[in-house]
């Protein structure tokens, strides 16, 4: 299993990782790889993640947030809004209350996904959460999606270091 990104669990980790990694990566060439390979796949992806209502749950100062657009780049990020997958939390910034949607789901950090997931035992539908940021092949894999990425869409990136 691909392994997120960025990876938090606690508050405290959170602010530790962000001030250790999250707001310190070295950009150079990062637009650059980031943007490589056809965007009309993460727009099939982004409009997959639509018909399939994943959700996103992010904001728009949230470095790490901000790095998970960035992977799916514009056009893509502009399907996911306006097919109602991107949520931003914070729409009026961090020192303003949390929008309703993201108390209503519970959302501690950002990012969040949820997908829903078929469950064979319950023979329901349930939502299946991940929190960080992901390379889009595993979102697709995690959402039921089909997406056959270029090896520069992501295999040249390793913020894991």
């Amino acid at each position: 299993m691909r392994k997120s990104l960025y990876s938090f669990f606690t508050a405290p980790i959170l602010a530790i990782s962000i001030a250790n990694q999250g707001c310190v990566l070295d950009r150079d060439g990062l637009d650059e790889e980031l943007t490589q390979g056809p965007i009309d796949k993460r727009v099939t992806l982004a409009e997959c993640l639509v018909d399939k209502e994943a959700r996103l749950y992010s904001a728009w100062w949230c470095a790490p947030c901000s790095l998970q657009k960035e992977l799916f780049g514009e056009e893509a990020v502009h399907v996911l809004k306006e097919g109602g997958v991107y949520n931003d939390c914070y729409p009026l910034g961090k020192k303003e209350p949390i929008n309703q949607i993201c108390i209503d789901k519970n959302i501690k950090l950002l990012p969040t996904w949820d997908f829903k997931k078929w469950d064979p035992v319950t023979k329901k539908e349930e939502i299946f959460r991940v929190t960080g940021v992901y390379y889009l092949d595993y979102i697709a894999q995690l959402s039921g999606c089909n997406y056959n990425p270029n090896p520069e869409d992501q295999d040249n990136i390793n913020l894991d270091d």
